[in-house]
């Protein structure tokens, strides 16, 4: 009787763990948007958004080279910024690369790479004036990447998101 009821409770038991740690990690894990920005040397940067959880208290956007949303920045190749508006990032293509816009503030900057892009050139400028060129665009010559949440890793079930430089917010 004993070995009976051991064939159906311990599978049973098994399921409904790991039933509870993907729905943990599905109420932890993240929803993605990405965009494609094109350089002028024909090469694709993707400006990716993450959100973790059922709400929008942990965004982070990042400027990467991998095409693929599901995987989390990388801090060694990344550009990532956990301080913004967690929505949008503002940048300029130019001849040589790419110019991205943060903040002034050094205690709230943008994450730059330890490792960077050999064929295109990034850099981060500081700004003061960042809300006004975020509400003028145009009048300034930046462009907005506005980055909307349009892609579910169902692979996430199994898996944390995130990256080590998440903010908490």
């Amino acid at each position: 009787m004993l070995a009976r009821t051991s064939r159906i409770v311990v599978p049973l038991a098994v399921l409904v763990c790991a039933l509870l740690y993907a729905l943990s990690n599905w109420l932890g894990s993240s929803n993605f948007g990405r965009i494609e920005i094109m350089m002028n040397n024909g090469l694709k940067v993707y400006v990716v958004r993450e959100q973790w959880g059922l709400h929008s208290s942990g965004n982070e956007i990042s400027v990467t080279r991998n095409p693929d949303g599901c995987i989390p920045p990388n801090p060694a190749t990344d550009y990532i910024d956990t301080y913004g508006d967690g929505q949008s990032i503002l940048y300029s293509v130019i001849p040589q690369g790419l110019i991205l816009y943060d903040e002034f503030n050094s205690s709230v900057s943008m994450h730059e790479p330890t490792v960077h892009w050999a064929d295109i050139q990034v850099s981060v400028q500081k700004r003061r004036d960042l809300a006004a060129m975020r509400s003028d665009p145009k009048a300034y010559g930046v462009k907005v990447a506005n980055v909307p949440l349009n892609e579910v890793c169902w692979k996430n079930f199994l898996r944390k998101a995130g990256t080590s430089l998440r903010n908490g917010r």
